[in-house]
């Protein structure tokens, strides 16, 4: 007798004893199944059925979400199950945060109400307030730190970590323009090195192929990147899976054994934290020892490499061959010294790098981990490096590296929520906006500071409301 029969034998029998319980019970089959279907009818038939985007939450997708709703209250979320699922016309299937996000909308902590607090700074201390007496609060604070300090002391702060279209600061940005202005800041919190690592190599942040081209690509490294959990733009699984099909090897170098690592790639490499630079360096150090780059792209197109194409006036500085090859300090920047500091072994390390310089087109792609810490523009610096050496630089199937923005096309993350010019033409670095809080009038272009020598004020706040 086969599983299926015998399981499919035994749910018979459960519900056929349930079935015959109930009648006893209640008087009669009839009763039995209403009384089913009045525990399961609010979770199974909604009053309607709403298809929205995800709020998303900056994490690079708007995907499609189909909310059922009962009495006014979401009791299920789905998302994207249209038939045909194609390259030319993919599902916008969100991931298992999106389809989570009923817990978030019910939190029990979820604030609902404007709360005025009513004890000391971390008490905790709270009570209710209308919204005209929240307006008319922020709105006499806004105007009286205006009139008395100037609108460099308002600041409206960078991690809202929302981008959609009335949902985050940008609204706020607006108002604050359109009465004179308030401090700013320049980069994120997300993508501090990376920002500033890739226009330093290309001149430009739009160096990323549109992900449907992933599907032209014969091998494809995850470096540091794991979409199935951190959701870098809708269906960025589906693509990865597809290249997969049509042939790619896929390869995830993470400290961490992510999902991603195992639900897409064919070979995990575990490395230390931090030391990815390092390995990228050992893999050019077998590129060029083997005479496995594209040594006519790099002369056509790269400037640095070696002593022939320094630029003007940098003739005598190291040249990127040599400080590979440890010509002038003495470390030769091999796949046994990369071993030692990654820990990941130098047989994998020239593996690697041979089957990335040889399976043209390859994708290197970074993700933003590696990049959060001291000296975190390095890592992305390499890794551009190993997709130029490689001649993988705007051809199908490759992929520049670094931030990766894409050509502006047309689409609604290009059409933001307008919000005018700033008449506040200083700005601090997102990092330090609590120190422009505490000591913003010392604060010059030796913090970082730009648009102005220093900071006229300090960022004020009401200090009897949070």
């Amino acid at each position: 007798m086969g599983k299926e029969f015998q399981e499919g034998r035994r749910d018979f029998l459960k519900w056929s004893a349930f079935v015959g319980c109930a009648a006893s019970v209640f008087g009669g089959v009839g009763a039995a199944i209403k009384a089913v279907e009045d525990k399961t009818n609010p979770f199974v038939f909604a009053d309607k059925i709403i298809r929205t985007g995800c709020p998303a939450h900056n994490c690079g997708g708007r995907c499609l979400l189909k909310v059922s709703v009962k009495n006014g209250k979401i009791i299920r979320i789905e998302t994207d199950d249209r038939p045909g699922d194609s390259i030319e016309d993919p599902q916008l299937r969100a991931c298992v945060r999106g389809r989570a996000y009923r817990g978030r909308q019910y939190h029990p902590d979820r604030l609902k109400y404007p709360m005025k607090r009513v004890g000391k700074r971390g008490e905790g201390k709270f009570e209710r307030i209308s919204w005209d007496e929240a307006v008319s609060t922020v709105a006499s604070e806004i105007t009286r730190n205006k009139n008395k300090y100037g609108n460099s002391a308002l600041y409206v702060p960078y991690g809202t970590g929302s981008y959609n279209q009335t949902n985050g600061r940008q609204t706020a940005y607006r108002l604050m323009n359109m009465i004179g202005g308030s401090l700013g800041f320049y980069n994120s919190y997300s993508w501090a090195c990376i920002n500033a690592a890739t226009p330093y190599v290309y001149g430009t942040k739009v160096t990323g192929n549109q992900r449907q081209d992933w599907v032209n690509s014969k091998y494809i490294i995850m470096w540091s990147w794991n979409p199935c959990e951190m959701r870098d733009g809708t269906n960025s699984e589906y693509y990865l899976k597809k290249a997969k099909e049509n042939g790619a090897r896929i390869i995830c170098i993470d400290p961490r054994m992510t999902l991603s690592a195992v639900a897409l790639a064919d070979e995990w490499i575990p490395i230390r934290p931090g030391t990815d630079t390092a390995m990228m360096s050992a893999m050019a150090y077998v590129m060029i020892r083997e005479n496995l780059y594209d040594a006519q792209f790099v002369k056509k197109y790269c400037v640095g490499f070696d002593e022939t194409q320094m630029p003007d006036g940098c003739e005598k500085e190291e040249s990127y061959r040599d400080y590979i090859l440890g010509t002038r300090d003495g470390i030769a920047k091999t796949p046994e010294w990369a071993e030692a500091i990654t820990a990941v072994p130098k047989e994998t390390i020239e593996r690697i790098a041979r089957e990335f310089a040889s399976a043209k087109p390859a994708i290197l792609y970074q993700g933003y981990g590696m990049q959060r810490r001291a000296y975190g523009e390095q890592a992305v610096i390499a890794g551009c490096v190993l997709a130029a050496i490689t001649g993988n630089v705007g051809i199908p199937g490759g992929w520049a590296g670094g931030i990766a923005l894409q050509a502006d096309d047309g689409g609604p993350f290009w059409n933001a929520f307008p919000t005018g010019d700033n008449p506040v033409k200083a700005q601090i670095p997102v990092f330090l906006w609590s120190e422009a809080v505490l000591r913003g009038k010392q604060m010059t272009s030796a913090d970082g500071v730009v648009g102005a020598d220093k900071l006229e004020n300090n960022i004020k706040d009401r200090k009897s409301v949070v």
